[in-house]
Parts: C-alpha cells; structure tokens; sequence
C-alpha cells in the first residue's frame, strides 16, 4: 500500500496519484478517525497535498466552486481510506460506487473529476441511478456551452411547429445533456445516430423522456445532423382491444363513441401529464361523468333501433372485425 517516493515515476499515469508513502497513508488513517478534523486540519492537508493538488487544478479548469471541490476532496479520502488505494488508480466501477455513496451532495462534481482524469467515461457516469445529467454535462463542459446547444434545439423545433412546455422542455434538456455527456463534447455535431437509438431504446414506452429522444433526433436531422431520425416502431394492436363490447357496434361518429373517445382521453391524461392535486381530482370528476352517462346511453335505442346493450347480446349481429374476406364478398 505505502510506496516509496523515489518510486513515483514507476507508477504514475498521469491521470493522479496512484500509491500512497507510509506517512501519507498514515495521515489519511488519521484523518478519518471518529473525531478527526479531516481536510480542516492544515497538518492534513500538507501532508496529503500530493495527493489533492491536481483536483485543485482540475476544479479550476472546470470551473468548480471552491466550496464544492473541498467537498468533492473529502468524499475522496473517506474513499480511499476504505478502499486502501490512491484515487488516481480506480477503475470506472471504483469511481461509480463512490458518486453514488448515500447522501452525498456533489455527485455530478465527483464523476466530473473522475470523467476528467481519465477514470471513467460520460457513458459509464450515465449509468449511475439518480443522476442529474443537466448539472454533470454544467460541470464537464460549462453552463454556457450546454445552453447554447440546448437552444440550437429549441430553435429548431420552434421553427417546425413545437410550442413551448415547460415539462417537455425539461425533459428535452435532460435528453439533450445525456448526449452531449455520452460523446463526451459539448457540441450536436458529437450527437451519433446508435447514441440516440439506444438512449430512446432504454427509455420508458410512452414517457416524456422517450418522446424527447424522438424529437431530438428529428430535430438533428432536420439541422442536417443526422443522416435520418428514428423510425417510428410500428405496434401490431387490435381494434376492439380493451373496448367494451357494448360501444362495438356504436358508429365511430356518433356522440356516444365521441363521449367514449373523451373517456379515453381523460384516462391518458391521468397517465401521461403531471398534474396538480386539484387538477387531477378534476380529471378524475370528469372521467366518472362520462362513465355514468355511457351507461345511461347503453340503453339509449340506436338510429335503427336497437340499444347498444342489446345489440352487443344479439347473436346474428357480427362485427366487421371479426369477418373473413370471403365473408365480406372481397377478393382474398
């Protein structure tokens, strides 16, 4: 564990400190002891001065406060003093389990260092839980430079068409920062095709995350970007699936299917929008009054006569659904 310092060259990478001297292995024992000042004490940090200068200098290329590059040093040394190795030396899952220690505060700071030295990539950070991609793509590449290719986007797409929503911008920034952290630039132009296939591929069916991803590679190919923007996936479904048997037979362009189509309508927006309290308790109200009068019209005769109930139980009746091409009088 301890090395001797005239050894150093031996084992440099040029990414970091890889190897601790016994005085200093002995300080960071010490300064981890119940009680102990750690990185206050300035015995301490002239003692592990070798081992901390480069963050130092890595926290001012990036930009990083002071306050938090002394945080991120302090995440550092309980980290090494637990996995007895030198910081310059861990591998991509060293660096990943010590972002994700419980209750830290500078997560995205910590895997900036760590993308920064060389010990890991932006595609190995992203696969980190909880991580806000927005502020780790601020700390790799600057605010600036992340808000200027986000609005590159934005303009685009408010030049076909798209209005402004705040959840979906949200949604848009994160999807376009998880790029941009992937290919490890902060520029579009580093944005590949398999990147965006696969980030919308891993995404939730139906999220907003999903359907960012969809929008950004639509975005980038329309900028001329992309060779092409992802296909839509083409779903086998069923018509009638999940429809009442009752509504079958209801023309598609009577009040009654239109009633049924609201219905439908009420319950996405349950699932897909994010709504306030008293907006969603509004949703729900109107979703059961639209439920309590389709019962009431199940009864309500059709234009030829029969209700809808009644049609729905009547065994001569056969939705087109369900006819063969024979049966139709078509050609097979």
């Amino acid at each position: 564990m301890a090395v001797d310092a005239r050894a150093e060259h031996a084992f440099t990478t040029g990414v970091g400190p890889t190897y601790f001297t016994a005085q200093e292995w002995a300080e960071v024992t010490a300064a981890v002891a119940p009680g102990a000042l750690g990185l206050r004490s300035m015995h301490t940090r002239r003692t592990l001065k070798r081992l901390f200068a480069p963050m130092d200098d890595a926290g001012a290329l990036l930009c990083l406060h002071r306050h938090t590059i002394y945080r991120v040093q302090g995440v550092v040394l309980h980290a090494m003093w637990t996995y007895g190795t030198a910081w310059g030396s861990w591998d991509p899952d060293t660096w990943l389990a010590v972002a994700g220690t419980e209750g830290i505060s500078c997560r995205a700071a910590v895997l900036a260092i760590g993308i920064h030295f060389g010990g890991l990539t932006g595609a190995d950070a992203l696969t980190i839980e909880r991580l806000e991609a927005t502020t780790l793509a601020r700390r790799l590449f600057g605010s600036e430079a992340v808000d200027r290719e986000v609005e590159r986007v934005r303009a685009y797409l408010r030049t076909v068409g798209y209005g402004v929503h705040s959840n979906y911008w949200v949604a848009l920034m994160t999807a376009i920062t998880r790029l941009l952290v992937h290919a490890g630039r902060a520029e579009l132009e580093a944005i590949t095709l398999d990147a965006l296939a696969q980030a919308h591929a891993g995404s939730p069916p139906r999220s907003m995350r999903r359907r960012a991803y969809y929008r950004v590679a639509h975005a980038l190919h329309g900028m001329g970007l992309l060779p092409h923007g992802l296909k839509r996936r083409v779903c086998q479904t069923t018509s009638l699936a999940d429809v009442d048997p009752v509504w079958v037979y209801v023309p598609k362009d009577s009040t009654k299917a239109q009633l049924f189509e609201a219905k439908g309508n009420l319950q996405r927006m349950l699932a897909e929008i994010r709504l306030t309290d008293d907006e969603r308790a509004a949703v729900i109200e109107g979703a059961h009054a639209v439920d309590n009068l389709l019962e009431r019209l199940a009864d309500v005769p059709t234009p030829a006569g029969p209700t809808p109930q009644q049609l729905a139980q009547s065994a001569s009746f056969i939705p087109l659904a369900t006819l063969s091409p024979a049966d139709a009088g078509s050609p097979p």
